[in-house]
């Protein structure tokens, strides 16, 4: 279940701010850097899936107490990394906004790649924090890809329906919900991490 929960809530964050920029280009009337746009996006994905299988390379390096170790250390960063995001997303009012003013100021500066930049940089770090936080749960409860696969796929659904279909969903009390949960997964990375 923690995957399903994180996986969606990864996915949808970064659907929710290629969404933002997406709008924003379209309205703006800057439909030409749509393609550094999505440019950014599928380099991120392929970024985060060569992170992923240079991680899992690292992993199986490792033999006795230096794998114990190892694994210590990536559930309390992966616990780390979760508490911040969370506390982040509480704290940030308007990051729609604020991307916003962020790629209002890569148009204007005339840098030709900062859509890209933006784009790749928020696709990029959700799959870094997807890439920690499924090996932190594969360690601690083992794994299933299936609930992965339905969260990656609701993920990507409500971010198209919100943003393509203009479907209204409340999405500061579902990150309110999930942030309940998600700090109980944390708290159960960090521990299980320490010990």
């Amino acid at each position: 279940m923690a995957e399903l929960i994180i996986i969606f809530r990864e996915v949808l964050e970064a659907s929710l701010i290629i969404g933002i920029l997406f709008t924003y280009l379209k309205k703006s009337g800057n439909s030409g850097s749509m393609t550094l746009l999505w440019s950014g996006v599928g380099v991120a994905v392929l970024a985060s899936i060569l992170v992923s299988i240079l991680f899992q390379n690292i992993v199986g390096g490792f033999e006795g107490s230096s794998s114990k170790i190892f694994e210590g250390i990536i559930m309390i960063l992966a616990s780390i990394v979760l508490t911040t995001m969370i506390v982040w997303m509480a704290r940030n009012k308007n990051i729609s906004q604020d991307l916003e003013d962020k790629a209002r100021e890569s148009l204007s500066s005339g840098f030709k790649y900062g859509i890209f930049i933006l784009a790749f940089v928020a696709v990029f770090r959700e799959g870094v924090e997807i890439i920690l936080f499924l090996y932190a749960i594969a360690v601690k409860d083992g794994i299933s890809i299936f609930p992965s696969v339905i969260g990656s796929l609701l993920g990507l659904f409500a971010g198209y329906a919100i943003f393509i279909q203009g479907v209204k969903i409340p999405l500061k009390k579902f990150f309110n919900v999930t942030s309940v949960f998600l700090i109980f997964v944390a708290a159960g990375m960090l521990t299980y991490g320490v010990h």
